[in-house]
């Protein structure tokens, strides 16, 4: 079986558009969470202008989720340095917006535009992707709510490990800030004003939207030819189970974890990236998740807090935070966690400041609505 590591990285994000600039404002505490006038919310936008970057043929058939998530694309091959054998990207929303436009205009013009099927695809960012850059290997959408980001950098992994193809592109793309999204997290009483994960006074989550795409690549394959290295990915487990549709299911994080950590040793387990959305019972329940498969007193910190939740973009943003952790060998803090939940098992460890920790394995969580469960872990 081959060994797999991450290569390039290529992001649009509300924290930054570079690897670099997204680490930095990781451990600085740099929130990219402000107030949105057109929606009247707290969330967490990019500041890249991604439609600049097409002409009005490309802007008429795709939807930014696509179009962010080229750009994301060829940072990401640029960074690597080679060809790629196919590409998988997840998204929970997919052409949000897209599909937003096609129904007003059906409704005030009875029509729809002739772009507005392909525009609308959920599978237009991976087959925008595939078409510009004449990929013919595997292209696929993956699309597990908060989770899809993460499946497709774990089913990507698993590609490679196999043998299918060397090199693949992976990641996740979200855009669907909107009124009626907004309406919709604030009718399930779920939308927060300030994002604290793990913190007394958390109310829910803040949005955020981009598009974050890696390159993995055959170990082997990377040596031989030089390639930068940012980590290997050492495991992927996923599993399915949840109490509810919301309900996240402790019993159904322990089993992606332990399958995460197959032939590893729990007690290895240096960082845990966690899910943690800000909500009352979804951080409670992976925090006993943590502390029933990994050893007391391993740091856990959620990124949420000054990036937002990206849904179904979630994991592949946080698995950002997983290479710096790793480069670095400093665990980036819970930024907002000022007054943490007294409901918090014993022996967990929620750091508020930098500190220096030298890494083995780190974890990265996404747990999805609906009970698609998936952990990535990574080695230096």
């Amino acid at each position: 079986m081959n060994r797999v590591v991450v290569t390039g990285v290529g992001a649009v994000t509300p924290l930054g558009n570079s690897y670099a600039d997204i680490v930095a404002a990781m451990f600085a505490g740099t929130s990219g969470i402000k107030f949105g006038d057109v929606v009247q919310a707290n969330v967490a936008k990019i500041t890249l202008d991604v439609d600049s970057h097409f002409d009005h043929y490309d802007l008429a058939a795709t939807d930014v989720f696509a179009r962010a998530a080229w750009l994301a694309y060829q940072q990401a091959k640029t960074d690597a340095g080679t060809v790629v054998d196919g590409v998988y990207i997840g998204t929970g929303a997919g052409a949000a917006h897209e599909v937003s436009r096609a129904i007003l205009e059906y409704n005030e013009r009875g029509r729809a535009r002739p772009n507005s099927l392909v525009s609308s695809m959920s599978s237009g960012a991976a087959s925008f992707i595939a078409a510009r850059d004449n990929i013919a290997g595997p292209v696929f959408t993956h699309s597990a709510a908060c989770a899809s980001s993460s499946v497709s950098i774990g089913e990507a992994y698993r590609a490679i490990k196999s043998g299918e193809v060397s090199v693949m592109a992976a990641g996740g793309s979200e855009f669907c800030i909107s009124p009626v999204l907004i309406a919709q997290w604030r009718a399930m009483r779920a939308m927060g004003t300030r994002c604290s994960p793990f913190g007394a006074d958390r109310d829910g989550i803040i949005l955020g939207e981009g598009s974050v795409v890696y390159i993995l690549e055959q170990r082997e394959r990377a040596i031989a030819r030089g390639a930068r290295i940012y980590a290997e990915i050492v495991g992927y487990g996923i599993s399915s189970g949840s109490e509810t549709v919301t309900k996240p299911s402790e019993a159904a994080q322990c089993a992606a974890i332990d399958m995460a950590l197959k032939n590893i040793d729990p007690d290895c387990v240096t960082y845990v990236n966690a899910h943690g959305t800000g909500t009352p019972v979804g951080d409670l329940v992976e925090l006993g998740s943590i502390k029933r498969m990994l050893a007391q007193g391993v740091p856990i910190s959620s990124t949420k807090a000054i990036h937002g939740h990206l849904l179904g973009c979630s994991g592949a943003m946080e698995l950002i935070a997983c290479l710096g952790v790793l480069e670095r060998d400093q665990i980036i803090p819970n930024w907002n966690l000022a007054n943490p939940d007294p409901a918090i098992p014993q022996g967990i460890n929620l750091p508020t400041t930098v500190i220096d920790c030298p890494q083995t394995i780190v974890l990265n969580n996404s747990f999805a609505f609906g009970g698609t469960n998936v952990v990535l872990a990574l080695s230096k």
